[in-house]
């Protein structure tokens, strides 16, 4: 075999064998990465105490810290119990969100339906007829707030009638 073919498959044969060892490193090296990942997403009940006791401090109720289905920490304070109802008016936006992707994501509805189509009171109104879910979520919809709504006997009413109506339709 002629020298110069012999220094090319050993020149390849390195950069093979080059290749091959960054690939493993790189495999290594993700492993690390994602184990460490884990490592630092463990959920402390020190770091949930040192929580509960800010939230105290600033007249929370509960604390409730759940992961991977199992419930972590439980805290109340301040006249908050696990039987205890609270009202937190403007904060369950954030659970309806989250609730409402959820449904998306399960196939229940799509953003754009019109809410009219669950809550069928509002197919006779011009302006609730129109409004669609996502509107509603993100506050477009054009009905202006009123403290009423922020009564329990009433919001309790609204949300009944519509996962009410909702499951008798699915």
């Amino acid at each position: 075999m002629h020298a110069s073919r012999v220094l090319v498959l050993a020149s390849r044969q390195n950069n093979l064998s080059d290749h091959i060892m960054r690939c493993r490193l790189l495999i290594v090296f993700f492993a690390f990465i994602v184990r460490s990942t884990t490592i630092f997403a463990e959920i402390r009940p020190a770091d949930c105490a040192h929580a509960a006791r800010y939230s105290e401090s600033k007249r929370g109720v509960s604390m409730l810290v759940m992961q991977n289905g199992r419930t972590i920490f439980e805290h109340y304070a301040n006249g908050g119990s696990a039987g205890r109802r609270w009202p937190i008016f403007s904060g369950t936006k954030s659970f309806w969100g989250i609730a409402a992707l959820a449904g998306v994501r399960d196939g229940l509805f799509k953003l754009d339906e019109l809410v009219s189509d669950t809550i069928t009171e509002w197919k006779s109104d011009p302006l609730k007829s129109q409004i669609t879910i996502r509107q509603l979520l993100s506050q477009t919809d054009g009905i202006e707030g009123a403290s009423r709504l922020h009564r329990p006997l009433f919001t309790a009413r609204v949300i009944s009638r519509f996962f009410r109506n909702f499951c008798a339709e699915n």
